[in-house]
């Protein structure tokens, strides 16, 4: 598959449609981990995910993100973060995702509105009160102007909880 990527009609090739029904989220990963060439390989990540046969899990978005990085190309990161985080599917995912987006802040993936907002989403999802807290506090730390989004899913969080007073301190 690396070889075929190298190709500039890579997408065309009839060998990666005989290819593709077999990759799975560890081949894809492989893929970018080892592929030389970080353009190619982002497209071949989304192209990839639109198969149907196919869906990304957390240890391919990471690697992604990894490389994405590393590569100091942070626009399509936020892209790759914010899909990471609507992948979760249970509280486990989405307390070991929190924890690796908190690393990788710490290598020059800074927080944007969008993808604030799409983690208090799934926090509230999965009740992680504390963890959506926290994300605010990082928001406001960071300069990031909070939206309408950002206080209603603080107030739905706090709410579902039984924190109104909570939920009443974000509405003043």
């Amino acid at each position: 598959v690396c070889e075929i990527l190298g190709e500039l009609q890579w997408q065309r090739s009839p060998q990666l449609r005989v290819l593709s029904p077999k990759l799975r989220p560890h081949h894809a990963a492989q893929i970018i981990d080892t592929h030389r060439d970080g353009d190619p390989v982002l497209r071949f990540f989304y192209w990839v995910s639109k198969r149907p046969f196919y869906k990304h899990d957390l240890g391919c978005f990471k690697c992604m993100l990894d490389r994405l990085v590393r590569d100091r190309n942070f626009q399509p990161a936020d892209h790759v973060r914010i899909l990471m985080i609507k992948a979760c599917k249970n509280e486990g995912d989405m307390t070991w995702v929190f924890d690796y987006l908190n690393e990788m802040s710490g290598k020059g993936l800074g927080l944007s509105l969008y993808s604030c907002n799409t983690l208090l989403i799934q926090l509230g999802k999965f009740e992680l009160v504390g963890k959506a807290q926290s994300v605010y506090k990082q928001m406001l730390n960071s300069g990031i102007e909070p939206s309408i989004l950002t206080f209603n899913s603080l107030i739905n969080i706090y709410c579902k909880e039984g924190m109104v007073q909570d939920a009443e301190l974000i509405l003043s």
